[in-house]
Order: C-alpha cells, then structure tokens, then sequence
C-alpha cells in the first residue's frame, strides 16, 4: 500500500493562515493570523478506536485533516476549511507528521476553535 494521496481524495478547499504579531493602536502587541497558502485537505472527525486512543493522549483532538506536503504549515498555524460559504477554522494539537516519512502525505491532528 502507497503513503500517497490519490487524486480526487482531497474534497476540501482551505487557508492555511500563520500567526503575525502587530501592534494596536494603543501599541498593545496583538496576533493576526494571514493566509500564506490554499490548498486542498481531506477534513474527517476522529472515530472509533482511534478516537479513544487519541483522547487518551490529547483530550482536545477532534479532527484528522490529510494534505499533501506543505513547508508553510507550522504547529502554530490555523487552517480554515471554507465550505459552501461558511468558515470552520482548525488549531493544531500537535506538529503536522509526515505520514510516509517520504514526503507524499501530511496529517494534522486538530480543534475546533474560534476565529
């Protein structure tokens, strides 16, 4: 079996935004997040096993996202699947892992949060 993602596997479109820090107006240090890429993802909710396994570990995890490849996502980074309109923006749990150690696959382990 191939580490690689098919084509047509990858359903959603998304940003990948990555955190800036500016100053406000009242020179109070602030973080903005700017989108460095677009890219499609394959979004799924972690289930079964692999859901009672991953909330052992990190109780916050609810989201597998798959992508090809991308130096631009960072631990830091939020990726913001854009659907028919609406926005669902995601934080990392963790570092973004190269699935097949060869560079044809990346997962992000992830959470729901706020804009």
């Amino acid at each position: 079996m191939t580490a690689s993602i098919r084509s047509g596997s990858l359903r959603d479109i998304a940003e990948i935004r990555n955190p800036v820090r500016t100053t406000n107006i009242h020179g109070e240090e602030a973080i903005e997040y700017l989108t460095v890429e677009t890219a499609w993802v394959n979004v799924e909710p972690v289930r079964g096993r692999e859901y009672a396994e991953a909330r052992h570990l990190q109780p916050e995890l609810e989201t597998v996202i798959r992508m090809r490849p991308s130096d631009n996502v960072k631990s830091d980074s939020r990726i913001v699947v854009i659907d028919r309109g609406t926005e669902e923006v995601y934080e990392l749990v963790g570092p973004p892992i190269d699935v097949s150690s060869l560079g044809k696959r990346m997962e992000l382990l992830c959470r729901r949060t706020a804009r």
